[in-house]
């Protein structure tokens, strides 16, 4: 598990498919509550933040550090990015690593200064 500050606060995040799977589990196992983000349709990291909600610049913050963490693995055409968020509880994990279903979820449009 790593964690990224932001604006002073500490959000934790897998660096693998199944690391993302296994802190879901364990956050989901100890009852702690906060919520979870994510890229859409993309292969990247999961980011928990266990104090509450971030608010949009926070998670415009987040999606662009995920966003380099996986620069080499976004398909050229894609040109806009968005960052799936829920809270924790609304995320099930599934037999794959790092691949969840969300119950319900919202959806924050990543605005990128230099393209990836």
């Amino acid at each position: 598990m790593k964690e990224i500050i932001i604006n002073n606060k500490t959000i934790y995040y897998g660096e693998n498919a199944k690391e993302n799977t296994e802190l879901i589990k364990k956050f989901q196992e100890e009852g702690i509550t906060g919520f979870w983000y994510h890229l859409a349709d993309l292969p990247s990291p999961h980011g928990f933040y266990l104090a509450g909600k971030l608010t949009k610049d926070e998670m415009i913050q987040l999606g662009q550090f995920f966003l380099l963490k996986i620069k080499n693995k976004i398909p050229k055409d894609i040109k806009t990015f968005y960052l799936d968020y829920t809270e924790l509880s609304n995320v099930v994990t599934t037999k794959t690593h790092g691949l969840v279903i969300l119950k319900s979820s919202k959806q924050i449009k990543i605005i990128t200064s230099n393209p990836v």
